[in-house]
């Protein structure tokens, strides 16, 4: 056999130890907690508990004074953040059950683990576009401090 296939072969072999290896951390997640990311979880919950403080308390101002251009700019990423926020809930949501009729079923740990890499992508860019919104608020709230 020539190096280069047995490498081919022994890196293929690797791709798959991984492969199984993370599949394994997401089902013993899933069965544990019921949720293949219990963390991620958690801070959703918190950031739309912040964002949606920040929205009432900017459209608390009163009624005659117009929002300062950093306000408004503090309302949509807030907006921005309880949208995002609120698509990782329902994707979550949606990795860790299943609709039957009109009865909600928990999925089986083989199944939720299918799903989760089905939308690992899809759960990480709204991660990240979190992550991202989260950042620009606490830069737009210490620039208004500053």
């Amino acid at each position: 056999m020539e190096a280069l296939s047995a490498l081919a072969i022994a890196c293929a072999a690797m791709q798959i130890i991984s492969f199984g290896h993370e599949s394994y951390k997401v089902a013993k997640a899933v069965s544990k907690d019921g949720s293949p990311n219990e963390r991620l979880s958690d801070a959703v919950v918190h950031m739309k508990e912040l964002s949606t403080t920040l929205h009432g308390h900017i459209n608390s101002q009163p009624t005659g004074s117009p929002l300062t251009p950093s306000s408004q700019k503090l309302l949509a990423l807030s907006k921005r953040c309880l949208d995002t926020a609120t698509a990782i809930t329902a994707l979550l949501h949606y990795i860790s059950t299943n609709t039957v009729g009109q009865s909600r079923a928990k999925r089986s740990v083989a199944g939720q683990t299918l799903r989760w890499w089905t939308h690992k992508r899809k759960l990480k860019a709204l991660q990240e576009d979190l992550e991202g919104i989260r950042c620009q608020i606490e830069t737009a709230i210490l620039g208004d401090l500053w």
